[in-house]
């Protein structure tokens, strides 16, 4: 059971125990399930859960009656895995543990660091000023690569592809890369996203199809073919004044972070034996 699935769990837990401890009139009570009941409440809180972009097809009964019928589904496994005994089982015990830490953390993290955090238009603004090359006119290029041990293989799957052998077959067969089961699919890359010994090659390959000789990097050996180019044409203010935005709250919640934990850390002892790791 995942984290996710675990906290789902326990919303449906608490959701029960309220059914059981008879919250709701009669006439708030949409569904009965077992013993356990679903009110109108219930329902009408899962509907705000949903996007805007759905609030007016929800406001049809029959919509409301499919999402009622959802968490009927959803009770009924409940009670089945209730009965059943999952709660006495170790995993599960384990899992709710798990689950109380995440919420507990998520928690904290929420009242000491998440509020508050907010970006101007202003600082969205001067990022955008400042980082104008970000945003400017780019090359791209679609790339595949076959990364293998030693030069002598690289040079092998040279002379293999120089005979016809396909690329992407040949990365699915020979590379010891992640991308291997992609047939060595790198996707579109700009100059500032490679190791420069990477980057250097792929971008001075001059055709479409092309493949480099040897790459030497920190990783092994690759060869490198050029599948496409294109220019990304200068993006405008609007067009990434959101990514701006999300990227300075992200910085702001790192530094916050790490002023939160310092401070936690005067508190709380914390005792680091690096030599006891197996």
């Amino acid at each position: 059971m995942s984290r996710r699935m675990t906290a789902v769990a326990l919303l449906c837990f608490s959701t029960l125990a309220f059914g059981f401890l008879g919250f709701g009139s009669k006439k708030d009570l949409v569904a009965t399930v077992g013993g356990s009941k679903i009110t109108n409440t219930e329902l009408q809180a899962r509907l705000a859960t949903f996007p805007p972009q759905y609030s007016e097809a929800l406001k049809n009964t029959e919509n409301k009656a499919r999402i009622l019928d959802q968490m009927i589904d959803e009770r009924v496994f409940l009670e089945a895995a209730k009965k059943a005994g999952y709660k006495k089982d170790k995993a599960f015990r384990e899992q709710m543990e798990n689950a109380e830490k995440q919420l507990l953390m998520t928690f904290i993290v929420r009242d000491k660091i998440d509020t508050g955090l907010a970006v101007t238009p202003e600082e969205i603004r001067a990022y955008f000023n400042n980082n104008a090359g970000q945003f400017s006119e780019t090359e791209q290029r679609k790339l595949r690569h076959i990364l293998v041990a030693d030069r002598a293989s690289a040079q092998t799957v040279i002379s293999q592809l120089r005979d016809g052998a396909n690329f992407a077959e040949l990365a699915r067969a020979k590379s010891k890369d992640a991308t291997a089961q992609a047939g060595g699919d790198l996707g579109w890359v700009q100059k500032g996203q490679l190791v420069p010994e990477f980057e250097a090659a792929a971008f001075a390959v001059e055709r479409k199809g092309q493949i480099s000789g040897v790459v030497q990097t920190q990783f092994g050996f690759h060869v490198i073919q050029l599948e496409d180019i294109n220019v990304r044409p200068r993006l405008a203010f609007d067009q990434v004044s959101e990514q701006i935005r999300q990227l300075l709250i992200n910085e702001k919640k790192r530094t916050k972070t790490a002023e939160v934990l310092a401070e936690l850390k005067k508190k709380i002892k914390v005792s680091r034996k690096v030599e006891h790791i197996k």
